[in-house]
């Protein structure tokens, strides 16, 4: 009986997994004056584009791209009525983190590569819970912001970064493995640190 051949896990997945455990990483800033996330798309974004016009052309645009085009056409319009230096960082910053979501979603994955990308989200939902609870914590008003070297965090930001690894939590725990008491108490911690930042969106 013949084998089946292993799936590979190709680089793009590789370099969108290290982009996406930089995400709640931003905060951290780096020598230059630039957080850790810019300096990280700095770097694998020319990757990514260079990767999209060469070799096998295994990607599918979907009508999520098409709603986050509209989204960047939306908020660079509403954010240009208040032009100031803080104004074009804000749209500058949109357009980068956008643009790089984009080349990253719009490849298509196998199953292996697919694995990776959860056990990242996974991973994502630990390291910002850690940082919550390692970081100081700022006050102001009924707000609480993550004070991590330097950096601050906004505390809707923060609680976007548990969104996806909560689902991936429940579902793990559906599965009734040996895990599940561990994922029961991370979901329980996560609820925790959001209810404790004062986050309407969280």
């Amino acid at each position: 009986m013949e084998l089946t051949k292993r799936e590979r896990i190709s680089v793009p997945c590789i370099l969108a997994c290290v982009y996406l455990i930089s995400m709640p990483l931003s905060i951290v800033p780096m020598p230059g004056g630039v957080s850790l996330l810019k300096l990280v798309s700095y770097a694998l974004g020319p990757v990514f584009i260079a990767y999209l016009f060469s070799g096998k052309k295994n990607i599918r645009p979907n009508i999520v791209h098409l709603f986050l085009v509209l989204y960047l056409v939306y908020t660079s319009t509403s954010v240009l009525h208040f032009i100031d230096e803080n104004s074009w960082e804000n749209i500058r910053g949109i357009f980068e983190t956008s643009a790089i979501m984009i080349l990253i979603s719009t490849r298509i994955y196998n199953r292996r590569e697919e694995d990776l990308m959860i056990k990242t989200w996974m991973a994502i939902g630990i390291i910002t819970a850690l940082m919550s609870l390692l970081g100081n914590v700022i006050i102001s008003g009924e707000r609480v912001s993550l004070l991590l070297l330097g950096g601050i965090e906004d505390p809707n930001q923060l609680c976007g970064y548990f969104i996806l690894p909560i689902l991936l939590y429940m579902k793990e725990i559906t599965k009734r493995n040996k895990l599940m008491p561990f994922y029961i108490m991370l979901i329980m911690l996560i609820c925790y640190i959001i209810f404790k930042t004062g986050s309407r969106g969280g």
